[in-house]
């Protein structure tokens, strides 16, 4: 027993339902710069203590419970007191006499968070930088179609640049801001939305062109489309609802029809609705979780964009066809996009 608990390469714990340790490897120990046995010892111990109830409270929450299992990241102080970032993953066991018992794995992932945060730190001066000069080629395509508006073929070959040019800038803007995301450093700043100049936008840059042959794409728009304002982030919203399609297109079988429409709420709010015949009979039968698994694990690059903008999604499988609802609230008009 001994060989193997020296072996492991991550904490090994044991612990009550109130946070008390029964049992840690010596590699936790050596994690957690405690100099003897942590028998006894709360986990409270290794946060801060204005946050130690609140965290003992959620503990005894979350592990109440046979079968919770929790994975999750947390930042931690040791008994000298250095700052860690450690992963953790617990789940809790019923015992014969009743007893709850939460065993669990703790691995100190520090050194490669820093690492992270640097690689992330260093692509968004990179994207960032990058912007300049496409600006500058978005602007000379510009001045030689004004300057040569009488060749066609300057024309032609700055349309081009134009198109290619301004989908790059986008699909810039759209890493900025899923990093900022990821870093903890977004801003969430809502302005008016072309809804069809977007619906294009997104098709464009997120649906290929081999993609869409063979099938039939048919967009609907409320009546009052144009009468109507609202306002959102206008580049996670272009993402989202591109990957939504991108979804539509790659699970719509050849030859079927992709349908989207959009209309507002009372409120103001936009609710875009795709739908799309399955590919065959069977895919009536599965289960409404697989289809819900399947559209998470498509929409897994803006999981946390939807989580941001408070989209609401309702998938819904009927016998022929999968329909999904999207439902975008609204926002305040900011002044400036950021």
């Amino acid at each position: 027993m001994l060989a193997v608990d020296e072996s492991l390469p991550v904490g090994l714990y044991l612990m009550d339902c109130d946070g008390v340790f029964l049992y840690g490897n010596e590699r936790l120990q050596k994690i957690l710069e405690w100099p003897t046995p942590l028998l006894g010892v709360s986990l409270a111990e290794f946060f801060p203590p204005e946050r130690r109830y609140s965290i003992l409270k959620n503990h005894q929450k979350y592990f109440g419970t046979p079968g919770i299992l929790v994975h999750q990241t947390v930042y931690l102080t040791t008994a000298k007191g250095r700052q860690i970032t450690a992963d953790i993953q617990a789940t809790t066991y019923t015992l014969e006499d009743n007893f709850n018992v939460v065993v669990g794995t703790l691995n100190d992932i520090t050194e490669d968070e820093h690492l992270r945060l640097k690689k992330d730190a260093t692509e968004r001066v990179v994207l960032h930088d990058l912007k300049n000069p496409l600006s500058g080629f978005l602007g000379l395509a510009q001045l030689l179609k004004r300057e040569f508006r009488d060749n066609s073929e300057v024309t032609m070959f700055s349309d081009e640049l134009q198109l290619r040019g301004m989908r790059l800038l986008r699909l810039l803007e759209t890493q900025l801001a899923l990093g900022r995301i990821e870093s903890e450093q977004f801003r969430l700043i809502r302005e008016p939305i072309d809804i069809p100049g977007m619906l294009d936008e997104a098709l464009e840059d997120w649906v290929p062109e081999d993609l869409r042959a063979g099938k039939h794409f048919q967009t609907v728009f409320d009546d009052h489309l144009s009468e109507s304002d609202f306002n959102s982030h206008t580049t996670l919203l272009r993402v989202v609802i591109g990957q939504i399609l991108r979804f539509g297109f790659e699970q719509c079988p050849t030859g079927g029809k992709i349908e989207a429409r959009f209309s507002f709420t009372s409120t103001g709010d936009l609710v875009f609705k795709m739908s799309f015949p399955l590919p065959n009979v069977e895919f009536s039968h599965l289960d409404r979780v697989l289809w819900d698994d399947l559209l998470q694990m498509s929409l897994w690059l803006v999981s946390k964009a939807i989580t941001q903008l408070g989209i609401q999604l309702d998938p819904l499988t009927l016998h022929d066809s999968f329909v999904l609802t999207v439902h975008v609230p609204t926002g305040f008009l900011e002044d400036s996009a950021w």
